[in-house]
């Protein structure tokens, strides 16, 4: 900047006849009201209720009315700024304006040279933010057109604003310079300064110019914003800069979405009449899309959803197809391998797109998992792009349906080895990492694997592997990084649970859940020195929050193949799932007063569904069941007779998951007041109990009516066949849950109850050991469970030896070998059908019939033909026989919720 010359006759040290003030006590002013504001806001942050602060905030207050408050602060900023004082900041920017816009010639000014940045015919458009006079930029008025905001208005000309909360939409990319002068440093909170940034640049045209002027010492005395790293941010969102190599940028446009589940109408928010749809998504992308974008999905597809319980995730296959992700890929997420490995790859071979699984690795093959692919390279003009799919190992421990050789490999280690290859070998000149992680996981991985903003790359970046893009799933949130340059529809500074970390250095989004959200991000690539580890770098990346909304556009396609997928799912729920023999009374009048033989058999079955998961997690397996009457429904009496997988689904309709809850004594015992305590009212919160024994009366006040609750356990080797040839096990107590003690038991339940509802505060104050992202749904639960009884039973009659066995996972072969055993005792005795009503399940039971789905193939035991409706067919109906290889059950009630009125 060159020198500025002062006439000698009016010094700027000077007062003048038109000032008010002297220099130095506009000055004393000025910089007292600003460390006054700085120690008031220190004393806001301390604990409002010490007395001392409380004295201290009142002593300021007094010091900052006594200086005359903000209209003096204002008022001797306006002197200062005065032409006898050699006229305010503005002066220099006219200067720097009229060198960069070059103004035609005009009476106002001399200036001829044509300009590039605008056209003669419209005046450039500046936003004054703090102005303390509306006549500021009156030089330039005929060339210029100047809107003056000010958060206090002194003046009518001047427009009472707040800058940070200006209309995002009306302002983007509005205006041709924006003015912050002596401003910035007048906002007291850091975040609100950094938004301020943020928006600045978002409401200037791309070439605009942001005029900043700090005060010197709030840039020397600061931690963070040196003199070193404000030239950094300058040079590296400089609008010259961007001016001078748009010649050597590259456009690239990506469409990402993750966590998808459901394809039937749902409701944006309880209560709303209002829906939306996949099909109104696929509109949505379809608008979106073009030749040369590129379409990405970091998993979960399959499950959970209640149509994923019926077609265990065929039905997403055609719609994945239809959306098209063929240009890009999808990388697998936790849920999409509930039904396990084997019907997962199944899944994947239908689809017509690659899928992603970079740092696992089969260790029988020493590659990643057979079907899947370790990177995928893609091209797009003057392109090549390299693409990663990292799981966190957090990931693995919410898969019960593991494989055992299956091996995780670290994210960071894999991603930089990749990064070598895909640079190297494979000429990519950019690489994105697709990933299934936790926010703050997705955070230090972009750190770890170089993917940084513009704003925290320096001269060596372009030497450094790593990736550019992290592009997260799992987390059903909406989040785009700080390090964004821009994001329409979408606070960049707000604040996010987990993204703590996120100091605006690095480049991670994630994009919501359930056809809910889609991003639209643009990228501008440069190109880097010829012998450059990275070829092109991320010189900008903006963005814009896409939501689905009620009664948008339908894709006329989607529709047609969604109305067959759903009439195939429909046809499959005629199909019978088990063969009661006794009355499944779900009515509320029933279930909702007392305890319940239907509740008992549903709460057995889900009791051990996570053991798997936490024994691999070292948590061991769980130890009770606390859910309530009003998870079921139906509100009819099903049977005797077969039980239809339409029953159970309507029986069953929640999409909560179930959730496992680390929870102390005095915790469960005051859920369980919770849930008695408006009985004889048909309340939904009536206690089903698995695992433990709880003993009450219904004649004590609320509050009072838990007498004692006892953990119970099967006795060992009690469930041997004994006399009757059935698997018998027998409940005793295992020990007194006492309200005062501090031992913790892990609960399963549902993740509704454990958010406090319904009552049941006391359950938030469990940790969780299965959260609401890695549980799965109720009604797939069970749907395991008759599936693996189905299958198991049938292997058994047919398999005669153990040759015919070895095709099968030698669990499943232990299972088999178990009921053959079972079976050959029971047919010993005539009475075993009617002692069959008495029949209790064993812990072994429940568990072996829950592993067997993910380990074999369910073709032949699947009433949903999966086949079919992969290939988007109608399936045909099911024919209504008699099957007698279906479970047979008989539940019953045991004292286990015992009145001890009656």
């Amino acid at each position: 900047m060159g020198k500025t010359t002062r006439k000698r006759k009016t010094p700027v040290t000077t007062t003048h006849q038109n000032s008010s003030s002297k220099p130095e006590s506009t000055r004393h002013v000025i910089r007292a009201y600003h460390g006054l504001l700085k120690k008031r806001m220190a004393l806001q942050n301390r604990p409002s209720r010490d007395p001392e602060v409380l004295e201290d905030l009142e002593q300021v207050q007094a010091q900052i009315d006594q200086l005359g408050g903000l209209e003096s602060y204002q008022h001797m900023s306006a002197i200062g700024q005065g032409h006898d004082r050699g006229g305010g900041s503005e002066r220099i920017a006219i200067d720097w304006f009229k060198e960069v816009f070059k103004p035609p010639r005009t009476t106002s000014c001399r200036y001829d040279i044509y300009s590039p940045f605008q056209s003669l015919l419209s005046p450039s458009r500046l936003l004054e933010v703090g102005a303390l006079k509306p006549d500021n930029y009156r030089s330039c008025r005929s060339w210029m057109k100047t809107t003056p905001i000010d958060l206090h208005s002194r003046h009518a000309d001047i427009l009472e604003q707040d800058f940070l909360t200006m209309d995002e939409t009306e302002n983007l990319g509005k205006w041709d310079a924006i003015s912050l002068s002596l401003v910035l440093n007048f906002v007291p909170e850091a975040r609100d300064r950094g938004r301020m940034l943020s928006l600045a640049h978002r409401f200037l045209v791309p070439e605009g110019l942001l005029f900043l002027v700090l005060p010197l010492p709030c840039v020397s005395n600061s931690r963070y914003l040196t003199i070193d790293h404000l030239q950094l941010l300058l040079n590296l969102d400089s609008p010259r800069r961007s001016i001078l190599s748009a010649e050597h940028t590259m456009q690239l446009k990506i469409l990402h979405f993750n966590d998808v589940y459901r394809c039937a109408p749902q409701k944006l928010t309880p209560g709303s009449p209002e829906t939306i749809d996949v099909t109104q998504f696929a509109a949505l992308l379809d608008g979106l899309r073009s030749p040369d974008s590129l379409v990405l999905f970091s998993g979960d597809v399959f499950s959970p959803s209640v149509e994923s319980s019926v077609t265990r995730g065929s039905h997403m296959v055609p719609v994945m197809n239809e959306l098209r992700p063929a240009v890009a890929l999808t990388e697998k997420g936790n849920h999409d391998f509930d039904f396990g490995y084997i019907h997962l790859a199944k899944l994947v071979q239908a689809t017509n797109f690659p899928w992603l699984l970079s740092n696992i690795i089969d260790t029988e093959t020493s590659r990643v998992p057979a079907g899947l692919n370790e990177f995928v390279v893609i091209e797009r003009p003057q392109l090549r792009i390299g693409i990663i799919g990292l799981v966190e190992k957090e990931w693995i421990g919410t898969v019960a349906t593991w494989p055992s050789n299956f091996e995780y490999k670290d994210m960071k280690t894999v991603g930089l080895k990749l990064s070598k290859r895909l640079r190297g070998e494979q000429n990519c000149d950019i690489v994105i990492a697709l990933t299934h992680c936790r926010v703050p996981n997705d955070i230090a991985l972009a750190r770890g694997l170089n993917a940084l903003s513009p704003s925290a790359q320096n001269e060596s970046f372009a030497s450094l592997q790593g990736v550019d893009l992290v592009l997260g799933g799992h987390d059903h949130l909406y989040y785009a990084s700080r390090g964004m340059s821009s994001w329409v529809d979408y606070d960049l500074t707000q604040e996010v649970l987990g993204a703590e970390a996120d100091n605006g250095d690095v480049l991670v989004c994630k994009s919501g859940t359930d056809f809910r959200d889609l991003s639209e991000i643009d990228l501008e690539l440069v190109e880097t020195p010829p012998g450059s580890v990275r070829r092109k770098l991320v010189h900008t990346i903006r963005g814009k929050k896409h939501s689905t909304k009620p009664g948008s556009d339908s894709s006329p396609k989607l529709k047609e193949i969604l109305d067959t997928v759903l009439s195939s799912v429909s046809s499959s729920l005629k199909s019978p799932v088990c063969n009661t023999d006794v009355a499944l009374d779900v009515r509320s009048q029933y279930i909702r007063t007392e305890e319940s033989a239907v509740c008992n058999w549903f709460a057995d079955i889900i009791r051990h569904v996570y053991d798997d998961t936490l024994t691999m997690s070292g948590c061991g397996g769980s130890d009770a069941v606390l859910v309530c009457a009003g998870t079921f429904r139906g509100d009819s009496v099903y049977g005797p007779g077969p039980v239809t997988l339409g029953d159970i689904l309507e029986i069953l309709p929640f999409e909560d998951p179930i959730v496992v809850i680390e929870l102390d004594g005095a915790s469960l015992w005051d859920a369980l007041e919770s849930s008695l305590a408006t009985w004889p009212a048909q309340e939904g919160r009536f206690p089903v109990v698995s695992g433990l024994r709880v003993s009450w009366d219904s004649r004590r006040k609320p509050g009072e009516r838990v007498l004692g609750v006892w953990l119970t356990k099967e006795v060992e080797d009690s469930h041997t066949h004994g006399e009757s040839g059935h698997d018998t096990p027998q409940i005793i107590d295992s020990m007194p849950i006492e309200r005062s003690s501090g031992q913790t038991f892990k609960i399963v339940t549902r993740e509704y109850m454990a958010e406090g509802h319904d009552g049941f505060e006391a359950l938030k104050r469990g940790r969780h050991l299965i959260d609401d992202e890695s549980g799965q749904i109720m009604s797939t639960l069970v749907r395991k469970y008759l599936m693996g009884s189905h299958f198991v039973n049938i292997m058994s009659k047919l398999v005669s030896s153990s040759h015919e066995l070895a095709n099968l996972h030698p669990t499943t072969q232990s299972v088999i070998e178990r009921e053959q055993a079972r079976k050959s005792a029971s047919t010993r005795w005539k009475h075993a059908a009617k002692l069959a009503l008495h029949w209790h399940k064993s812990q072994a039971h429940y568990q072996d019939h829950l592993r067997v789905p993910i380990m074999e193939s369910m073709h032949a035991v699947d009433p949903c033909d999966g086949e079919k409706m992969r290939r988007g067919h109608v399936q045909n109906e099911p024919v209504s026989v008699q099957d007698e290889d279906l479970l047979r059950i008989s539940p019953a009630v045991d004292g286990r919720l015992k009145d001890e009125s009656h």
